[in-house]
């Protein structure tokens, strides 16, 4: 905990980062969903004792820093027409970079 001008504030910072290998359920074994690696960014500051209010908690998140392009998510279905089995796969692309904040008052 650190002062500043007779306040005390804590400042953590964590670097998140997500690796992913995932299969969607198809009669192919390949794999649907290509392998990704997502990284955030959290910033978190609690100022204590500001403008009479015991504790005031600061949060900014930054999601996927490199703004990498990448699905999670998806579903597949397969059906048979005319004697030949057909298979469709559809897949959730995610956000880009983006930015998350919070305030949380506590008494």
């Amino acid at each position: 905990m650190h002062r500043l001008a007779q306040r005390e504030y804590d400042l953590r910072v964590l670097l998140n980062g997500r690796a992913h290998h995932e299969h969607i359920n198809t009669a192919d074994a390949s794999p649907a969903i290509d392998p990704y690696v997502v990284n955030d960014l959290r910033l978190n500051a609690s100022l204590h004792r500001l403008f009479r209010i015991p504790t005031i908690d600061l949060t900014l998140t930054v999601r996927n820093v490199l703004s990498e392009q990448y699905e999670n998510n998806g579903w597949s279905y397969s059906f048979i027409e005319g004697g030949t089995r057909h298979e469709l796969v559809g897949l959730y692309p995610q956000a880009p970079i983006h930015v998350l904040g919070g305030v949380t008052v506590r008494w």
